[in-house]
């Protein structure tokens, strides 16, 4: 079924440093897995496999990676680490846009959230104000 494709029962998500990051934000990083049988706002859940963080479809539109603080408002929220608009049916790794990081939801290109454990975020292609990489 086309469900199935648009809610793979595990997410990738890479979150990586940045100048105006925080720990937590990083910490968004890792394999999130499906949590079955339930629908926050009507979208599939995925949980991090060491269970401090969720990928929820907010009240708002937006995907988002919250903690513990959503779930206990049964992700009936729009508050997160990183987000990115909905687009009908698609799944939070089928989206075509930027995540975006909180709290001042900057677009970044190197945020990715993929149902593929091996991708890889888009290099930066030298525009803005990023640092050469030095190692």
């Amino acid at each position: 079924s086309s469900a199935s494709s648009s809610s793979p029962a595990e997410l990738y998500v890479s979150v990586p440093r940045s100048p105006g990051g925080t720990d937590d934000q990083v910490k968004c990083t890792g394999k999130y897995e499906l949590v079955a049988g339930t629908l926050p706002n009507g979208k599939p859940l995925w949980i991090h496999t060491k269970g401090h963080r969720f990928l929820y479809f907010g009240n708002d539109g937006h995907w988002y990676i919250g903690d513990e603080e959503e779930q206990d408002q049964n992700f009936d929220c729009d508050s997160g680490y990183i987000r990115q608009k909905g687009s009908g049916q698609s799944g939070p790794h089928q989206l075509r846009g930027l995540w975006q990081r909180g709290p001042d939801w900057n677009e970044e290109d190197c945020i990715l959230v993929s149902d593929d454990p091996q991708a890889k975020a888009p290099k930066p292609n030298g525009k803005g104000k990023g640092k050469k990489d030095t190692k």
